[in-house]
């Protein structure tokens, strides 16, 4: 495994690929194994790389994006439940998906919704 900082150009480069699908097909059931064969990256230089780049775990960095896609949801598609947001962006419960988001933003995913439906009202 290289030094801190001493990665290779295709390191990086392999790394971005990996995190480029991690958006693309941040839905899907995705592990750090199938990232490394989609990115023909070793495994171990891949989580090496994602903390590295981006201060997150393969696995840190997929809830992340996630939670920011449903996140827009919430903001904007009223109609959906909780938990057709929590599916539709690749969670496998509502309250895995309620749980990451508290602890991402500290309030729940109604609470959030409450917020932004009732922002600019008088209170």
């Amino acid at each position: 495994m290289p030094i801190r900082n001493s990665y290779t150009p295709y390191d990086i480069e392999r790394t971005k690929k990996a995190i480029g699908y991690i958006h693309r097909c941040y839905m899907e059931n995705i592990s750090a194994d199938q990232l490394s064969i989609e990115a023909s990256i070793d495994v171990r230089l891949l989580q090496s790389l994602m903390q590295f780049m981006t201060g997150m775990t393969v696995h840190h960095y997929l809830v992340k994006v996630r939670i920011e896609q449903a996140t827009k949801d919430l903001e904007d598609r009223f109609e959906l439940t909780i938990e057709q947001i929590a599916r539709r962006h690749g969670f496998n419960s509502s309250s895995h998906f309620i749980k990451c988001f508290r602890e991402r933003h500290g309030i729940t995913p109604n609470e959030y919704r409450y917020h932004i439906i009732n922002k600019g009202k008088a209170v």
